[in-house]
């Protein structure tokens, strides 16, 4: 009888100790994720559609000053086409207005490159503190991005958050969250 209740204890013991991990490990296998199409986010972002019009003002300016450039040159290679114009000033003339529109098409080129890296630096760093945010206040464990690269090759549905991250952004960079 005494040998009984060993085995018995013994296994209520090894039950209890198997339950308790068992337990344990669901509690810490059940982290909340979910993944969300970055470029998606990216692209709806307000800032993003904000900072997008800025880049293409500035754009715009730059190329009407080509555009007037260009003109003057056109002008100018009119004139030395015509009998009776061609003079060494004239071409020397021309050829510093040619220099000088190069000079300006690679300037604007190179400051236009960095102004949209700048933009989308901006866009990005306001974008990662809010999908954080987003996923504090909602309290994920881990959220995904998803682009197409390979760094998630499926997941779920249920699992995509990008209208709610999309959706929440937004309302932060409003000043409504």
């Amino acid at each position: 009888m005494l040998n009984n209740r060993k085995v018995v204890g013994t296994i209520l013991a090894l039950v209890t100790v198997i339950s308790i991990s068992a337990f344990i490990y669901s509690f810490k296998s059940s982290q909340k994720t979910a993944y969300v199409n970055i470029t998606e986010v990216f692209n709806q972002f307000d800032l993003k559609k904000q900072m997008e019009k800025k880049y293409l003002a500035t754009k715009l300016s730059r190329d009407r000053i080509l555009d007037s450039l260009k003109f003057n040159l056109q002008a100018i290679s009119n004139r030395l086409n015509t009998p009776g114009y061609k003079n060494d000033t004239l071409i020397s003339y021309f050829n510093l207005k040619k220099d000088e529109f190069y000079q300006k098409s690679n300037i604007f080129e190179n400051d236009n490159l960095n102004y949209s890296k700048q933009l989308d630096s901006e866009v990005l760093s306001q974008l990662n503190q809010y999908i954080k945010d987003y996923g504090k206040e909602n309290r994920y464990d881990y959220i995904f991005g998803t682009d197409g690269n390979g760094s998630i090759m499926y997941a779920i549905e249920k699992r995509d958050i990008t209208k709610d991250v999309v959706d929440y952004i937004n309302l932060k960079y409003k000043g409504v969250k």
